[in-house]
Order: C-alpha cells, then sequence, then structure tokens
C-alpha cells in the first residue's frame, strides 16, 4: 500500500487512473512518476511461505449489508471500501487487459490494482501491524499477473492508436453499472464527513496531536499534515535500503496509530450517528443500493473472472 495516506475516493476515480495506465501501457509509453519505494520482509520466511501469510490477511465474500462497504465510520469499515475501490479498479484493468490480447497487443504494463488507504478514515490497527507502505495485495486474475519480459512494449505503438481508445472504454463499460449504483451515494457520503472536521471536539483533539507525537515518540510536528511531511522525508532518506526503510515504516506509522486513537475514539461515534442520519435521509438510494449492489458484483466476479477481496486483521 502506499506510504501516503490518500483522500477518500470513490470508485470513479480508481477506475480512471486504472483506465488511463492501461492507455499509457498499450500505447507503449511509460509513465512519468518514478516506482514505488521497494518493500522487504525480514522474517527470513521462503517466497511461498510469505505468499501464504499475505493470503491470510484477505478477506472474501460480499457483506450482507453493503452499508458499511459504501458508507464507512470506522476504520474497520474502510476495509471493505478499499476492496470494493480495489474491485472496480481491477475489473476495468482485466477487461482492457483481455481486449489489448484478443486485438494481438502486450498485455497492459503498469501498477497493479492495490488497495489505497483512505486518510479521512484512518484504519489504525492495519496502520499499527503493517506501517504505511506495507499489508497484503488484492487477489488479481491472470490477465494482469504478468511480467515485464510477457508485457513489454509495441515499439512504435501510436497514443491515439483506436486500440487503446476501444480497449479503455471496454474497460470503463464494463463497471458503469457499479460506478452508477456507488459513486453518487457515496460522493454526498465524503462530503458529510469533511463537515466533521470542523466540529469542536474534533478540532480539540486533533490539536492535541503534535503534542502527542513529541511526548511519547519524540516527533517534533506542527500538525498531521507536518508529520506526514515528516514521514515523507524520513522514508526518502530510506529509500535505498529495503530493510530500513520497512523498519522506518512501521516506526511512524506505530506512532501515529497510537496518537490518533484518541482522535479516533472522539470521531468514529459521531460518524456512526451522522450516518444513521445519512442513512435515513437516502432513503430511496440506500434501498437501490442495498437491492442491486450484491447482485451487480457477484455478476461482474463470474462474468470477468475477479474475485472481491479485503484486507483483514486475521
Amino acid at each position: 500500500m502506499p506510504y501516503r495516506l490518500r483522500p477518500a475516493q470513490s470508485v470513479p476515480a480508481v477506475l480512471v487512473t486504472a483506465v488511463l495506465l492501461m492507455v499509457v501501457a498499450i500505447a507503449g509509453c511509460s509513465p512519468s512518476a518514478s516506482p514505488a519505494p521497494h518493500r522487504s520482509d525480514r522474517s527470513g520466511q521462503s517466497d511461498t511461505a510469505r505468499r501464504t501469510t499475505a493470503a491470510a490477511r484477505l478477506s472474501h465474500g460480499l457483506p450482507h449489508d453493503p452499508i458499511p462497504m459504501v458508507l464507512p465510520a470506522t476504520g474497520a469499515d474502510t476495509r471493505l471500501t478499499v476492496g470494493l475501490g480495489t474491485f472496480g479498479q481491477t475489473v476495468g484493468a482485466a477487461v482492457t487487459a483481455r481486449c489489448a490480447q484478443d486485438a494481438g497487443r502486450p498485455r497492459p504494463q503498469g501498477p497493479p490494482p492495490m488497495f489505497v488507504r483512505l486518510g479521512t478514515l484512518p484504519d489504525l490497527d492495519l496502520l499499527e501491524r503493517d506501517g504505511f507502505n506495507g499489508g497484503p495485495a488484492p487477489d488479481l486474475p491472470s490477465v494482469l499477473r504478468t511480467t515485464a519480459d510477457s508485457a513489454s512494449a509495441v515499439p512504435g505503438a501510436a497514443s491515439d492508436d483506436g486500440v487503446v481508445r476501444r480497449c479503455a472504454a471496454a474497460g470503463a463499460d464494463a463497471v458503469r453499472g457499479l460506478d452508477a449504483l456507488v459513486s453518487p451515494l457515496q460522493s454526498k457520503w465524503w462530503n458529510r464527513l469533511d463537515a466533521l472536521a470542523a466540529r469542536p471536539q474534533v478540532r480539540q483533539v486533533l490539536a492535541e496531536l503534535p503534542e502527542c507525537l513529541e511526548r511519547r515518540h519524540d516527533l517534533r510536528v506542527s500538525s498531521e499534515d507536518d508529520f506526514f511531511a515528516l514521514v515523507d522525508s524520513r522514508l526518502a532518506r530510506r529509500a535505498d535500503d529495503a530493510d530500513a526503510f520497512a523498519a522506518e515504516d512501521r516506526e511512524l506509522a506505530g506512532a501515529y496509530a497510537d496518537c490518533m486513537r484518541p482522535v479516533e475514539a472522539v470521531r468514529e461515534p459521531l460518524r456512526e450517528k451522522l450516518r444513521e442520519r445519512f442513512v435515513a435521509e437516502n432513503s430511496h438510494e440506500i434501498a437501490a443500493l442495498r437491492a442491486k449492489l450484491g447482485p451487480t458484483m457477484e455478476r461482474l466476479e463470474k462474468r470477468h473472472g475477479v474475485s472481491f477481496s479485503f484486507p483483514t486483521l486475521s
């Protein structure tokens, strides 16, 4: 997972990123962004054992009620939320990749779909265990599990190639129904959550975060944003040493989780009460979500060979 907490994203934002990456790859171009810092496992396990451990940190199966998944109020809820976002991203990427293969083009390159933590709703238990940059990868279909050799770009492929446009459109079309169910409602929910930052009790407890980080962890910062600037700086210095990077990452994430627990103790009850009101105020959309989201995702799983998965503590 990326070590920088990201703003909350609904399905379309994640999907657009995936489709753009696929377009760039099919066209034979390479993104300008630098690669993510390398992760390492210091346990001494074999590759097979590490894959088994990572798989054990995934859960599968749709929740009985989709409300916590679409409208998260707690850190634990966000495990389902990031799973939903990654599911849409994976379906779009898989359809795009198969379209390219069917057209005789190489499999798309680029970063694979991944779980992206939500900065608005930190999952402190997972951060404490995995760090900002650790954790399991989602289940991916075989069409997205490729090596650089098998996915090499075609020399001279043009960025306006008709195959690129057609395959990108196919990927977007595959999740259009899922997007229509989730995105409008979820976007309204993120806006509601943003308003909580102005609550006096939230502002007060967040103002105590720097003091906790300095007193308990000897980290001198002036705000939450300042802390993440410090994270960026420290991890950048460790980028060439995978073991040191992983250790620093876990230490900083542990400090953040420790000092954010009083903040979440205030915010979570507020979010849960807000969600109760939000569900009541949007009863028509909620009824449609409950009736249609599960069957829609099950159809996508069967049709495209994509498994819904999400990170778990077990």
